[in-house]
């Protein structure tokens, strides 16, 4: 049974710095994480391979506290696969 705090396929997890700008994203897929060109087996898997390109020195991964679920985080964004666009300006 998949743990109920990963997002549903197709979300897209975006890891941002203090500025607000995207450092890296995933998408959740049925089989795993995409990040990059790779799928990964689980959120933490992809969290380590995106703390190396960031050049993050820790060895470990929490993957729900690198992506910022399971707390309202402003460095990273999830983005369900069937979110409404923008709200059109009102006149």
């Amino acid at each position: 049974m998949q743990d109920p705090r990963v997002p549903p396929p197709g979300t897209v997890l975006q890891k941002r710095d203090r500025q607000g700008a995207v450092r890296c994203e995933c998408t959740v897929e049925t089989d795993g994480v995409r990040y990059r060109d790779a799928l990964f087996p689980s959120l933490s898997a992809a969290a380590m391979a995106a703390a190396r390109d960031l050049g993050l020195g820790s060895k470990t991964q929490n993957g729900f506290a690198f992506w910022g679920l399971g707390r309202r985080s402003k460095d990273t964004t999830a983005t369900p696969p069937d979110a409404p666009g923008p709200a059109a300006p009102r006149p």
